[in-house]
Protein backbone atom coordinates (compact mmCIF):
# COMPACT_ATOMS: atom_id res chain seq x y z
CA UNK A 1 0.00 0.00 0.00
CA UNK A 2 1.24 3.46 -0.92
CA UNK A 3 0.81 5.52 2.26
CA UNK A 4 1.15 8.71 0.22
CA UNK A 5 -2.24 8.02 -1.33
CA UNK A 6 -4.03 7.81 2.05
CA UNK A 7 -6.09 10.64 3.41
CA UNK A 8 -5.11 12.13 6.75
CA UNK A 9 -7.82 10.19 8.60
CA UNK A 10 -6.91 6.93 6.83
CA UNK A 11 -3.23 7.45 7.62
CA UNK A 12 -3.93 7.99 11.33
CA UNK A 13 -6.27 4.97 11.54
CA UNK A 14 -3.89 2.71 9.64
CA UNK A 15 -1.01 3.84 11.83
CA UNK A 16 -2.97 2.89 14.95
CA UNK A 17 -3.52 -0.56 13.48
CA UNK A 18 0.17 -0.94 12.69
CA UNK A 19 1.16 0.20 16.20
CA UNK A 20 -1.20 -2.34 17.79
CA UNK A 21 0.27 -5.05 15.56
CA UNK A 22 3.78 -3.92 16.48
CA UNK A 23 2.97 -4.25 20.18
CA UNK A 24 1.59 -7.75 19.68
CA UNK A 25 4.64 -8.79 17.65
CA UNK A 26 7.03 -7.32 20.24
CA UNK A 27 5.20 -9.12 23.04
CA UNK A 28 5.27 -12.35 21.03
CA UNK A 29 9.01 -11.96 20.43
CA UNK A 30 9.61 -11.45 24.16
CA UNK A 31 7.58 -14.61 24.88
CA UNK A 32 9.88 -16.51 22.52
CA UNK A 33 12.98 -15.03 24.15
CA UNK A 34 11.59 -15.99 27.55
CA UNK A 35 11.20 -19.62 26.45
CA UNK A 36 14.70 -19.63 24.90
CA UNK A 37 16.08 -18.38 28.19
CA UNK A 38 14.08 -20.93 30.20
CA UNK A 39 15.45 -23.78 28.08
CA UNK A 40 18.96 -22.27 28.16
CA UNK A 41 19.17 -22.61 24.39
CA UNK A 42 21.65 -19.73 24.24
CA UNK A 43 24.16 -21.87 26.16
CA UNK A 44 23.60 -24.89 23.91
CA UNK A 45 24.20 -22.68 20.86
CA UNK A 46 27.49 -21.33 22.23
CA UNK A 47 26.42 -17.97 23.68
CA UNK A 48 27.23 -17.12 27.29
CA UNK A 49 23.98 -15.20 27.85
CA UNK A 50 20.63 -14.37 26.29
CA UNK A 51 21.89 -10.82 25.79
CA UNK A 52 24.82 -12.06 23.67
CA UNK A 53 22.48 -14.27 21.63
CA UNK A 54 20.10 -11.36 20.98
CA UNK A 55 22.99 -9.28 19.65
CA UNK A 56 24.96 -11.84 17.68
CA UNK A 57 22.32 -14.34 16.55
CA UNK A 58 19.22 -12.17 16.14
CA UNK A 59 21.08 -9.01 15.11
CA UNK A 60 19.74 -6.54 17.68
CA UNK A 61 21.80 -3.51 18.62
CA UNK A 62 23.06 -3.44 22.22
CA UNK A 63 20.37 -1.05 23.44
CA UNK A 64 17.47 -3.05 21.94
CA UNK A 65 18.93 -6.37 23.11
CA UNK A 66 19.32 -4.95 26.63
CA UNK A 67 15.67 -3.85 26.74
CA UNK A 68 14.35 -7.24 25.64
CA UNK A 69 16.68 -9.18 27.92
CA UNK A 70 15.56 -7.14 30.93
CA UNK A 71 11.89 -7.60 30.01
CA UNK A 72 12.46 -11.37 29.90
CA UNK A 73 14.10 -11.36 33.34
CA UNK A 74 11.23 -9.31 34.78
CA UNK A 75 8.74 -11.82 33.30
CA UNK A 76 10.30 -14.60 35.36
CA UNK A 77 8.94 -13.08 38.58
CA UNK A 78 6.04 -11.05 37.20
CA UNK A 79 4.50 -12.95 34.23
CA UNK A 80 1.66 -10.41 34.06
CA UNK A 81 4.04 -7.84 32.60
CA UNK A 82 3.80 -9.40 29.12
CA UNK A 83 0.05 -8.74 29.01
CA UNK A 84 0.70 -5.10 29.89
CA UNK A 85 3.25 -4.82 27.07
CA UNK A 86 0.87 -6.47 24.60
CA UNK A 87 -2.01 -4.18 25.53
CA UNK A 88 0.13 -1.06 25.42
CA UNK A 89 -0.33 -0.41 29.13
CA UNK A 90 3.44 -0.70 29.62
CA UNK A 91 6.30 0.11 27.26
CA UNK A 92 9.11 -2.40 26.83
CA UNK A 93 11.46 0.40 27.88
CA UNK A 94 9.54 0.82 31.15
CA UNK A 95 9.67 -2.93 31.85
CA UNK A 96 13.41 -2.92 31.18
CA UNK A 97 13.93 0.09 33.45
CA UNK A 98 12.00 -1.66 36.23
CA UNK A 99 14.34 -4.63 36.01
CA UNK A 100 17.40 -2.34 36.01
CA UNK A 101 16.04 -0.68 39.14
CA UNK A 102 15.54 -4.09 40.79
CA UNK A 103 19.12 -5.04 39.91
CA UNK A 104 20.37 -1.82 41.49
CA UNK A 105 18.30 -2.33 44.63
CA UNK A 106 19.58 -5.89 45.01
CA UNK A 107 23.19 -4.69 44.77
CA UNK A 108 22.38 -2.23 47.55
CA UNK A 109 21.00 -5.03 49.78
CA UNK A 110 17.43 -3.91 49.15
CA UNK A 111 16.21 -6.97 47.25
CA UNK A 112 12.46 -6.94 46.46
CA UNK A 113 10.20 -9.86 47.24
CA UNK A 114 7.88 -11.31 44.59
CA UNK A 115 4.94 -9.34 46.08
CA UNK A 116 6.98 -6.12 46.13
CA UNK A 117 7.92 -6.59 42.46
CA UNK A 118 4.26 -7.04 41.50
CA UNK A 119 3.39 -3.88 43.44
CA UNK A 120 6.16 -1.94 41.67
CA UNK A 121 4.96 -3.12 38.24
CA UNK A 122 1.43 -2.00 39.06
CA UNK A 123 2.71 1.36 40.30
CA UNK A 124 4.58 1.89 37.00
CA UNK A 125 1.78 0.74 34.70
CA UNK A 126 0.43 3.41 32.38
CA UNK A 127 3.32 5.78 33.14
CA UNK A 128 5.92 7.30 30.87
CA UNK A 129 9.63 6.58 31.22
CA UNK A 130 10.19 9.93 32.94
CA UNK A 131 7.36 9.29 35.41
CA UNK A 132 8.75 5.84 36.15
CA UNK A 133 12.21 7.30 36.81
CA UNK A 134 10.58 9.69 39.29
CA UNK A 135 8.94 6.70 40.99
CA UNK A 136 12.34 5.03 41.36
CA UNK A 137 13.87 8.14 42.91
CA UNK A 138 10.93 8.42 45.30
CA UNK A 139 11.54 4.86 46.48
CA UNK A 140 15.31 5.25 46.68
CA UNK A 141 16.85 8.74 46.30
CA UNK A 142 20.33 7.15 46.00
CA UNK A 143 19.35 5.79 42.57
CA UNK A 144 20.34 9.12 41.02
CA UNK A 145 23.96 8.29 41.77
CA UNK A 146 24.07 5.19 39.58
CA UNK A 147 26.81 4.78 37.02
CA UNK A 148 26.10 5.65 33.38
CA UNK A 149 28.37 4.63 30.49
CA UNK A 150 27.86 6.17 27.05
CA UNK A 151 29.87 5.60 23.87
CA UNK A 152 31.25 8.89 22.51
CA UNK A 153 33.27 7.49 19.58
CA UNK A 154 34.90 4.22 18.53
CA UNK A 155 37.83 4.78 20.92
CA UNK A 156 36.18 6.43 23.93
CA UNK A 157 33.30 6.11 26.38
CA UNK A 158 31.98 8.70 28.81
CA UNK A 159 31.44 7.40 32.34
CA UNK A 160 29.23 9.29 34.78
CA UNK A 161 29.12 8.07 38.36
CA UNK A 162 29.35 9.15 41.97
CA UNK A 163 32.29 8.31 44.25
CA UNK A 164 32.51 8.41 48.01
CA UNK A 165 34.84 11.04 49.46
CA UNK A 166 37.03 8.20 50.73
CA UNK A 167 37.48 6.70 47.24
CA UNK A 168 38.17 10.09 45.69
CA UNK A 169 40.78 10.78 48.37
CA UNK A 170 42.51 7.48 47.58
CA UNK A 171 42.61 8.29 43.85
CA UNK A 172 44.01 11.74 44.61
CA UNK A 173 46.67 10.21 46.87
CA UNK A 174 47.76 7.77 44.12
CA UNK A 175 47.90 10.60 41.60
CA UNK A 176 50.13 12.61 43.94
CA UNK A 177 52.45 9.63 44.48
CA UNK A 178 52.84 9.32 40.71
CA UNK A 179 53.18 13.06 40.13
CA UNK A 180 56.97 12.75 39.71
CA UNK A 181 56.30 10.47 36.71
CA UNK A 182 53.71 12.73 35.12
CA UNK A 183 52.67 15.89 36.98
CA UNK A 184 49.84 16.48 34.47
CA UNK A 185 48.39 12.97 34.61
CA UNK A 186 44.74 12.87 33.52
CA UNK A 187 42.07 10.74 35.18
CA UNK A 188 42.14 8.42 32.17
CA UNK A 189 45.93 7.97 32.46
CA UNK A 190 45.62 7.43 36.21
CA UNK A 191 43.01 4.69 35.83
CA UNK A 192 44.94 3.10 32.95
CA UNK A 193 48.12 2.86 35.03
CA UNK A 194 46.16 1.43 37.98
CA UNK A 195 44.51 -1.09 35.68
CA UNK A 196 47.91 -2.22 34.36
CA UNK A 197 49.18 -2.84 37.89
CA UNK A 198 46.05 -4.75 38.85
CA UNK A 199 46.15 -6.90 35.70
CA UNK A 200 49.79 -7.74 36.39
CA UNK A 201 48.72 -9.05 39.79
CA UNK A 202 45.54 -10.98 38.92
CA UNK A 203 45.45 -11.69 35.16
CA UNK A 204 46.12 -15.45 34.72
CA UNK A 205 47.32 -14.92 31.13
CA UNK A 206 50.02 -12.49 32.26
CA UNK A 207 50.98 -14.79 35.14
CA UNK A 208 51.35 -17.68 32.70
CA UNK A 209 53.51 -15.54 30.38
CA UNK A 210 55.80 -14.56 33.27
CA UNK A 211 56.09 -18.19 34.38
CA UNK A 212 57.01 -19.22 30.83
CA UNK A 213 59.57 -16.40 30.64
CA UNK A 214 61.17 -17.47 33.94
CA UNK A 215 61.48 -21.07 32.72
CA UNK A 216 63.12 -19.86 29.51
CA UNK A 217 65.66 -17.79 31.46
CA UNK A 218 66.52 -20.73 33.73
CA UNK A 219 67.04 -23.00 30.73
CA UNK A 220 69.25 -20.36 29.07
CA UNK A 221 71.34 -19.95 32.25
CA UNK A 222 71.86 -23.72 32.51
CA UNK A 223 72.94 -23.78 28.87
CA UNK A 224 75.47 -20.97 29.46
CA UNK A 225 76.97 -22.72 32.48
CA UNK A 226 77.21 -26.05 30.65
CA UNK A 227 78.94 -24.41 27.67
CA UNK A 228 81.30 -22.43 29.96
CA UNK A 229 82.26 -25.55 31.92
CA UNK A 230 83.38 -27.31 28.72
CA UNK A 231 85.41 -24.41 27.26
CA UNK A 232 89.14 -23.83 27.76
CA UNK A 233 90.61 -20.54 28.95
CA UNK A 234 91.57 -19.68 25.39
CA UNK A 235 88.11 -20.37 24.10
CA UNK A 236 86.60 -18.28 26.89
CA UNK A 237 88.71 -15.31 25.82
CA UNK A 238 87.44 -15.54 22.23
CA UNK A 239 83.81 -16.27 22.83
CA UNK A 240 80.98 -14.33 24.36
CA UNK A 241 80.33 -16.92 27.09
CA UNK A 242 82.48 -16.62 30.22
CA UNK A 243 82.70 -18.91 33.22
CA UNK A 244 81.81 -17.39 36.59
CA UNK A 245 84.91 -15.72 38.11
CA UNK A 246 84.25 -17.13 41.58
CA UNK A 247 84.86 -20.71 40.38
CA UNK A 248 88.40 -22.17 40.58
CA UNK A 249 90.03 -22.93 37.25
CA UNK A 250 89.91 -26.72 37.61
CA UNK A 251 86.62 -26.96 39.49
CA UNK A 252 84.05 -29.40 38.23
CA UNK A 253 80.62 -27.96 37.54
CA UNK A 254 77.80 -30.40 37.98
CA UNK A 255 74.49 -29.58 36.31
CA UNK A 256 71.60 -31.68 37.48
CA UNK A 257 68.95 -32.60 34.96
CA UNK A 258 65.61 -30.87 35.59
CA UNK A 259 63.26 -32.94 37.68
CA UNK A 260 60.37 -34.25 35.62
CA UNK A 261 57.14 -33.42 37.38
CA UNK A 262 54.71 -36.25 37.70
CA UNK A 263 51.03 -35.70 36.90
CA UNK A 264 49.13 -33.74 39.53
CA UNK A 265 47.02 -36.75 40.56
CA UNK A 266 50.24 -38.60 41.45
CA UNK A 267 51.68 -35.67 43.38
CA UNK A 268 48.57 -34.71 45.32
CA UNK A 269 46.51 -37.90 45.25
CA UNK A 270 43.94 -38.95 42.67
CA UNK A 271 41.04 -37.76 44.80
CA UNK A 272 42.48 -34.27 45.21
CA UNK A 273 40.80 -31.43 43.36
CA UNK A 274 43.81 -29.16 43.79
CA UNK A 275 45.12 -27.80 40.48
CA UNK A 276 48.83 -26.86 40.77
CA UNK A 277 49.75 -23.34 39.74
CA UNK A 278 51.96 -24.64 36.93
CA UNK A 279 48.99 -26.48 35.42
CA UNK A 280 46.77 -23.42 35.80
CA UNK A 281 49.39 -21.36 33.99
CA UNK A 282 49.64 -23.96 31.26
CA UNK A 283 45.87 -23.87 30.64
CA UNK A 284 45.84 -20.07 30.39
CA UNK A 285 49.04 -20.05 28.34
CA UNK A 286 47.42 -22.39 25.81
CA UNK A 287 44.30 -20.22 25.70
CA UNK A 288 45.89 -16.94 24.66
CA UNK A 289 42.53 -15.25 24.07
CA UNK A 290 41.57 -15.93 27.72
CA UNK A 291 38.06 -16.84 26.59
CA UNK A 292 35.48 -19.59 27.05
CA UNK A 293 36.30 -22.68 24.99
CA UNK A 294 32.76 -24.05 24.69
CA UNK A 295 32.00 -24.88 21.05
CA UNK A 296 28.49 -25.50 19.69
CA UNK A 297 28.84 -28.87 17.91
CA UNK A 298 26.64 -28.16 14.87
CA UNK A 299 27.89 -24.74 13.78
CA UNK A 300 31.32 -24.87 15.43
CA UNK A 301 30.60 -21.49 17.06
CA UNK A 302 32.82 -20.78 20.06
CA UNK A 303 31.42 -18.90 23.05
CA UNK A 304 34.58 -16.77 23.60
CA UNK A 305 33.14 -14.98 26.65
CA UNK A 306 35.73 -13.73 29.15
CA UNK A 307 33.23 -13.29 32.00
CA UNK A 308 33.93 -15.33 35.16
CA UNK A 309 36.24 -17.87 33.49
CA UNK A 310 36.59 -21.14 35.38
CA UNK A 311 38.61 -24.33 34.96
CA UNK A 312 36.45 -27.17 33.66
CA UNK A 313 37.40 -30.86 33.57
CA UNK A 314 37.12 -32.35 30.07
CA UNK A 315 36.52 -35.68 31.81
CA UNK A 316 34.62 -35.00 35.08
CA UNK A 317 36.72 -35.40 38.22
CA UNK A 318 34.10 -37.79 39.60
CA UNK A 319 34.61 -40.04 36.57
CA UNK A 320 38.39 -40.24 36.89
CA UNK A 321 39.38 -36.95 35.27
CA UNK A 322 42.71 -35.53 36.46
CA UNK A 323 43.82 -31.99 37.25
CA UNK A 324 46.63 -31.88 34.69
CA UNK A 325 46.65 -29.07 32.14
CA UNK A 326 45.84 -31.46 29.29
CA UNK A 327 42.68 -32.52 31.11
CA UNK A 328 41.41 -28.98 31.73
CA UNK A 329 39.86 -26.20 29.69
CA UNK A 330 38.44 -22.73 30.31
CA UNK A 331 34.67 -22.27 30.44
CA UNK A 332 32.71 -19.16 31.37
CA UNK A 333 30.65 -19.57 34.54
CA UNK A 334 27.41 -20.02 32.57
CA UNK A 335 28.73 -22.85 30.39
CA UNK A 336 30.55 -24.45 33.33
CA UNK A 337 27.33 -24.55 35.36
CA UNK A 338 25.39 -25.82 32.35
CA UNK A 339 27.96 -28.57 31.71
CA UNK A 340 27.74 -29.63 35.36
CA UNK A 341 23.93 -29.66 35.27
CA UNK A 342 23.91 -31.66 32.00
CA UNK A 343 26.25 -34.27 33.45
CA UNK A 344 24.16 -34.50 36.59
CA UNK A 345 20.98 -35.09 34.57
CA UNK A 346 22.76 -37.73 32.48
CA UNK A 347 23.67 -39.61 35.64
Amino acid sequence: MDVKSLTDIQLINDTKTVVRAERRITAEAIKHFYEINRRKLHLKMGYDSLFTMLRKHFGYCEATAYLRKNAVILMQDVPEVIEKIESGEMLVTVAANIQSFLYSEKRSDRAYSREAKVELVEACSGKSVREVQSEFVRRNPEIEKREVVRVTDENHVRVSHSLSNETEAKLHRIKMLWSHIDPNMSRDQLLSRMAEITLDQIDPVRKAARSHSRKTKVQHTEYVIKRSAKMTDGELGKGELRAPEVLPKDSEIRIEEPIEKSPSHQRFGKSSRYVPQADRHAVHDANRESACEFVEPNSGRRCSSSFQLQLDHIVPHSQGGTNDAASLRLFCAAHNRNAWATRRQAN
